[in-house]
């Protein structure tokens, strides 16, 4: 290589090294900057250190009908949902119930549900009350509308707010 071509090639050199940099920088402080959606970040947001839900009735061995009401005590982050899910004893697939989130009211909510079906009489079954953020609150509410057209499938349980502890109660199906 010709010695003349030697300053120029360390100038190109260095002008890509440096460009390497700034975009490697740039890069990083556009992740940084980015609103972090996950449960933890949301709930170190909001403080939730204050979040209280307790489940009141149906009472732990309880029996219950075919239908019934789920009720209890909330106090929960703005910005957040109360749901209530079911599942039967044999399955680890849940059933979103109510038809939305909890409306919590004065500290109070209920959410009628359905206690399984008639397969499930004599059977054990699970209640779940469960703070979840604006993110998994859609996916609820999608599951819902779509649930009747797609044979209301159950799901994997929701990711909960951090902090938030999930109130859980077993009842017995009449038989």
């Amino acid at each position: 290589m010709k010695e003349k071509y030697k300053p120029l090639l360390v100038a190109v050199m260095t002008f890509t090294l440096m460009l390497n940099v700034v975009t490697f920088l740039a890069g990083r402080a556009r992740r940084d900057t980015r609103a972090d959606t996950s449960p933890r970040a949301v709930a170190a947001r909001l403080e939730v250190k204050g979040c209280r839900v307790e489940m009141l009735a149906p009472r732990p061995g309880n029996t219950v009908g075919p239908t019934g009401v789920v009720e209890g005590t909330a106090s929960i982050p703005e910005g957040t949902y109360l749901w209530v899910l079911d599942r039967r004893k044999s399955m680890n697939r849940w059933w979103p119930q109510g038809g939305g989130p909890a409306r919590i009211e004065q500290g109070k909510w209920s959410v009628s549900v359905r206690y399984g079906t008639e397969r499930d009489r004599g059977g054990e079954l699970y209640f779940a009350a469960v703070v979840v953020d604006a993110g998994v609150h859609q996916q609820l509410e999608q599951w819902v509308v779509e649930a009747p057209q797609r044979g209301y499938r159950s799901i994997r349980f929701p990711e909960t707010l951090p902090g938030c502890e999930i109130q859980m109660v077993a009842v017995r199906r009449e038989p």
